[in-house]
């Protein structure tokens, strides 16, 4: 699905909706109504009638945090932020060698590989 997206945003094809799916930077905070807006088209993170939902929301993450230990507000070190893009280029060129593609494949080829694979 990557792959048809970037080729169609490469084009400028998709619609505003679309489009967002490829910004660079995602809000602060996201809060939707999963149960109208099942494809998280509508943020209401600003939304005044929404901040005691998400009040409640945030307090229910700094609770999972403590009760878990969760360390994701912790900043990796410089040497963990090198190994970890290391490890995943590492693993990408692999996948993508599996599969008989560079790992530098235009969007066009990335997208004309998943539609032959996909019609077999």
């Amino acid at each position: 699905m990557l792959p048809l997206i970037q080729f169609m945003h490469k084009r400028g094809e998709l619609n505003e909706a679309q489009s967002r799916f490829m910004c660079s930077k995602k809000p602060e905070e996201e809060l939707y109504d999963l149960l109208n807006d099942s494809y998280e088209l509508y943020n209401l993170a600003d939304d005044q009638n929404y901040q005691n939902m998400l009040k409640e929301c945030r307090l229910q993450l700094e609770n999972w945090i403590i009760e878990t230990g969760n360390l994701g507000e912790d900043p990796e070190t410089p040497e963990e932020m090198e190994y970890w893009k290391k490890r995943m280029a590492e693993r990408n060129e692999q996948w993508m060698h599996n599969k008989g593609l560079s790992v530098d494949v235009s969007p066009e080829r990335h997208l004309e590989y998943w539609i032959k694979t996909m019609l077999k």
